[in-house]
C-alpha cells in the first residue's frame, strides 16, 4: 500500500511541477521585454560583487568578509528578496531571449536554472535559519553562495543579450 501512496504523491507533485512551468511561461509569452525589465529591483552590484570574490577567490591574499558586513552589504532581509525577485526576472528574460537566439538562449537558461537553484536553496537555508532564530555558523558561505549565484546569472544574462540583441543590452546593464 505505501508503495502505491509514494508512487501517487510523487505523481501529484510532478504534474504541479510541470502545471506551474506550463501557466508560468504561457505567462511569460503574454509579457513584453518592457515589462519584464520594468520588474527588476535596484540591487548595489558593487557590494555583491565583493562578497561574490571573497566566495570565489580564496587563497592567503584574497580579501575576507565578516558575514555580518556581507549580510549589510546585500540588504539585509530586503536586499536578498529584491536578489529573488530578480533572479526570476532574470530567467524570463533568458526565456525571453529564445526568441531570437533559440539554441543559445535555451542553454544559458538552462545555466541560469541551475545557479537560480543554488540561490534559492541558500536562500531557504538563511530564512530557515531565522525562523527557527538559530544564526547558522555557515551564514556566510550561504551569502557569498548567493552573491556568487546571481552575479553568474547576471554575466551569463548579459552576454546572452551582447550575442542574442545587442541593441536591447544597454537598457538591460542600466536596469541589472
Amino acid at each position: 500500500m505505501f508503495p502505491i501512496v509514494l508512487m501517487a504523491a510523487t505523481f501529484v507533485m510532478l504534474a504541479g511541477y510541470q502545471t506551474y512551468f506550463v501557466l508560468r511561461r504561457r505567462r511569460l509569452q503574454n509579457q513584453t521585454w518592457e515589462q519584464l525589465i520594468s520588474k527588476i529591483q535596484p540591487v548595489d552590484f558593487s557590494q555583491l560583487q565583493k562578497v561574490a570574490k571573497s566566495y570565489l577567490e580564496s587563497g592567503k591574499d584574497h580579501h575576507h568578509v565578516q558575514p555580518a558586513d556581507m549580510w549589510i552589504m546585500l540588504g539585509q532581509e530586503q536586499g536578498l528578496a529584491r536578489l529573488r525577485n530578480n533572479a526570476e526576472v532574470m530567467l524570463d528574460l533568458a526565456v525571453y531571449a529564445e526568441r531570437w537566439n533559440f539554441h543559445e538562449g535555451r542553454v544559458i537558461a538552462d545555466f541560469m536554472r541551475r545557479d537560480s537553484v543554488r540561490l534559492r536553496t541558500a536562500l531557504r537555508e538563511i530564512e530557515a535559519s531565522f525562523a527557527n532564530e538559530s544564526r547558522t555558523t555557515q551564514l556566510h558561505l550561504h551569502l557569498q553562495e548567493i552573491s556568487s549565484a546571481y552575479s553568474a546569472m547576471r554575466q551569463r544574462l548579459l552576454a546572452l543579450y551582447e550575442n542574442a540583441n545587442a541593441g536591447r543590452l544597454p537598457q538591460l546593464q542600466a536596469a541589472l
